[in-house]
């Protein structure tokens, strides 16, 4: 039992021994176990060149056996050198641009690692990466400024200008943006774009940083009533050039513009050159040193708001506001009229507001609050938006039209809808009949002279003076019919009859 026991004891310590043996063996064999690295071209990374050479490093070559390598499905193990554990490869003909395969194989006596291989892709790529900055990159009214684009998937971009740079990393559609903060005006700022291969792109283009609004001073319009429905605004920009500015704004709510300092008439000489030049009529806006004299859009009669801007091409803005009271006309439906307007048009607004039964009391020829709310009472009654203004909608509604029936020598008058008046009149005579149709006035003359027309039956006659002896009498309503307009005749007896050469003679008190 002893012996048994001992020999049983002898044979457990021997296999303990012989384990252990094995074992250590084992880990010597994991230890040094042959394996293949790092190796160039990086896997999915690409170089710069045809003529790229391979490597790879080999960990724990030992023997090595039966090497193979492979590129693009071709054996190049004739181009192989090896180095202290490390394999170069070095292609006998130059490589394609695009996508390659490589393949290292070999044999060794490690029975951990009887048959070695890695394989691996890379790209061969020579060209420069596109790079596309966006349309915004270039100016800001921001310090902070957002800088985009695109390149290639993967490529790293830089960005620098003087005193700062940053860098990002596209993404997989190629665009890129960063965010830098620049100092006010204009910097020099560098794009590069550096591919996957290493080729590199470079953009400059120059960033205006424009945080400060062009300063506007407008001289205010002459105190009282302007003399003119097309006033001009005088002021001066600072902080930037009157020429390189946009001009606009709005008059009661309704903008104008925009006019390109551009397209300004620049005036040599001082400054005040520019207050006493006219300007064209076919040129909006001037510009002398630091001022400009804009000309307005035609302003109704009354008090106009006005709100005048000017912006930079970055599109900072400051604005003015100033106040224009017109009255250039006596009379009424030439224009618009607002509220604070007088004079005989305003009278004429009043009349027609009392033929419309919506203005009490006698006219006073000055639009204050109660002609304001006749005129929404009659916006309202005629079914026109209730603005309180006499805009164009209402004057054409108030002034009407006239109509001339050639047949019945009726001359009569329509306002609202309805006929207020209703003349008799003398019409052409069948040689030279009164044009039908329709057609506008175009202008009203008190006391004409008589020019005659260019027809056979006023050959030899001369010009007639204001007087008894004029053909037009005291009025001459010209229309756009050619040499045709409604007049009034001295020869009483005539109207009611076809006796004219074309024009609509009334009395002339009628006419009046």
């Amino acid at each position: 039992m002893l012996e048994s026991r001992r020999g049983t004891l002898v044979a457990i310590g021997s296999g303990v021994v012989a384990a252990g043996a094995i074992g250590g063996l084992g880990a010597s064999f994991a230890m040094n176990r042959p394996s293949i690295g790092a190796v160039f071209p990086a896997p999915d990374g690409a170089v710069a060149s045809t003529r790229a050479v391979l490597t790879a490093t080999i960990d724990n070559p030992g023997r090595m056996n039966g090497l193979r390598a492979m590129l693009d499905g071709k054996d190049v193990t004739a181009a192989v050198r090896a180095n202290r554990g490390r394999l170069v490869i070095l292609p006998k003909t130059a490589l394609n641009e695009g996508a390659h395969r490589a393949n290292i194989t070999f044999h060794s006596d490690n029975p951990l690692a009887r048959t070695v291989s890695r394989s691996w892709t890379f790209a061969v790529d020579t060209k420069p990466p596109a790079l596309k900055l966006a349309a915004s990159t270039g100016t800001s009214t921001k310090r902070e400024v957002a800088l985009a684009g695109s390149t290639d998937p993967g490529a790293r971009v830089r960005v620098s200008w003087p005193k700062g740079n940053l860098e990002t990393t596209a993404e997989p559609t190629g665009a890129w943006n960063l965010t830098a903060r620049l100092p006010e005006g204009q910097s020099p700022v560098r794009f590069l774009a550096r591919d996957l291969a290493g080729n590199a792109r470079i953009v400059s283009r120059p960033v205006v940083v424009d945080t400060l609004a062009p300063r506007l001073s407008v001289t205010p319009l002459a105190s009282g009533t302007v003399r003119t429905d097309r006033p001009v605004v005088v002021g001066r920009v600072v902080g930037d050039t009157p020429g390189k500015v946009t001009y606009g704004g709005t008059i009661n709510g309704r903008p104008f513009g925009p006019v390109s300092g551009v397209s300004a008439t620049a005036i040599s000489g001082t400054d005040e050159a520019l207050v006493a030049e006219a300007i064209p009529g076919t040129v909006p806006l001037q510009v002398a040193g630091s001022r400009f004299r804009l000309a307005l859009p035609p302003l109704s009669e009354g008090r106009n708001r006005i709100t005048l801007f000017v912006r930079d091409d970055v599109g900072n803005r400051s604005t003015s506001r100033l106040t224009a009271l017109v009255d250039s006309s006596d009379e009424f439906g030439e224009h618009p009229i607002l509220t604070g307007a007088k004079g005989g048009d305003v009278r004429g607004l009043q009349e027609r507001l009392k033929e419309a039964r919506v203005f009490r009391g006698s006219p006073t020829g000055r639009f204050d609050a109660r002609t304001l709310k006749s005129v929404r009472a009659y916006q309202r009654k005629f079914g026109i938006p209730v603005t309180g203004d006499v805009n164009p909608p209402t004057l054409r509604k108030m002034v009407g039209r006239i109509i001339v029936s050639v047949k019945n020598r009726k001359l009569r008058l329509v306002r609202n809808g309805k006929v207020v008046r209703t003349y008799s009149v003398a019409v052409g005579q069948p040689a030279y009949p009164t044009p039908v149709g329709r057609f506008s006035i175009v202008v009203k003359l008190p006391n004409p002279t008589w020019t005659p027309p260019n027809s056979p039956w006023a050959k030899g006659l001369g010009p007639i003076p204001p007087g008894p002896g004029n053909p037009l009498g005291t009025r001459w309503i010209g229309t756009s019919a050619s040499s045709v307009g409604i007049h009034g005749t001295y020869a009483d007896g005539s109207i009611g009859s076809a006796a004219s050469h074309g024009c609509i003679r009334m009395h002339i008190p009628d006419v009046e």
